[in-house]
């Protein structure tokens, strides 16, 4: 293979170019980014000017850094570091301070100093940030960013499984509900009713510990799945979500309430399965229902 030089008549036999040059010069003007790093050091050797454009680092200040160094926050869909290699995708941290996700994918190389890695890299952070929007869609409920009730039964099974290896605690599942809820819908509309739905998750939410978990189900009945050391407890939690789901809203200039009521199980059994703890505490709450509706 050869190429034209600038200024050469077209009829004129073209000078041939050296597969070496050719080569160089190909990777140097990839449109993706290219780095060649020792795999026992992960320092870099070369970098192409792709690189250089991905990062916003100059040549100079990549070649001799650690590779590892510049991926911050490695994503979950990243393969990991193996033998060196890199694969997958991985956060890329700017001079700018902003951040970017890029897919990896390295091949080793055997030179005469020893075993390289050669990176070729590209941006995929507007995908990321797609799949990220997808996945938080179907893991949360789009009116209060609480999770849904695929989520919650997920974390409850998980949260199951766990209890298996640990005796001394148990697993909570507190359900409740809004009562009034349908007739404020009903009397001022859907916007407030769903503006109530709101602020009632961010105060469950405000209540729930660190590594438990809050979600909307349905319509105006919640959830939240906790670790206890025992029944009394759960009562505790409950009583501090009563309390905080009893105070009024205030809407428009117009005292709304819509207090709670709540039903919990406590998995003693750490066998039981996730969808009859739900329902058990789904059954309590309803009983608590009808306890407050025979006192009003």
């Amino acid at each position: 293979m050869s190429l034209l030089v600038p200024g050469e008549n077209a009829d004129a036999a073209p000078m041939p170019v050296a597969p070496a040059r050719l080569f160089d010069a190909l990777v140097e003007s990839s449109p993706h980014a290219i780095a060649l790093y020792a795999l026992r050091t992960g320092i870099i050797d070369y970098v192409n000017l792709g690189m250089v454009a991905l990062t916003g680092l100059s040549r100079a200040s990549l070649v001799g850094a650690r590779m590892r160094d510049l991926l911050t926050e490695v994503q979950p869909a990243g393969t990991g570091y193996c033998d060196g290699r890199l694969n997958g995708q991985y956060g890329l941290a700017l001079p700018t301070g902003r951040h970017r996700t890029i897919e990896v994918r390295t091949e080793l190389i055997a030179l005469a100093g020893g075993h390289y890695g050669q990176m070729i890299a590209w941006d995929v952070t507007a995908q990321a940030g797609i799949q990220r929007e997808l996945a938080y869609r179907a893991t949360h409920d789009g009116l209060t960013g609480l999770a849904n009730e695929a989520a919650a039964l997920a974390y409850l099974s998980s949260s199951l499984r766990h209890l298996r290896g640990d005796r001394a605690r148990s697993v909570a599942v507190i359900y409740l509900d809004l009562n009034g809820f349908k007739r404020i819908n009903d009397t001022y509309g859907h916007q407030v009713g769903d503006e109530i739905l709101a602020r009632a998750a961010a105060r469950l939410d405000a209540v729930t510990r660190t590594g438990d978990l809050a979600a909307r189900l349905h319509g105006d009945e919640f959830v939240v799945v906790c670790t206890v050391l025992n029944t009394i407890h759960a009562a505790h939690i409950v009583d501090r979500i009563r309390s905080t789901l009893r105070e009024p809203y205030e809407v428009g200039g117009t005292q709304l309430r819509a207090p709670a009521s709540i039903g919990v199980a406590v998995a003693v059994d750490p066998a039981v399965n996730a969808e009859a703890l739900m329902r058990c505490a789904d059954q309590r709450m309803y009983t608590d229902k009808r306890h407050a509706m025979r006192i009003a």
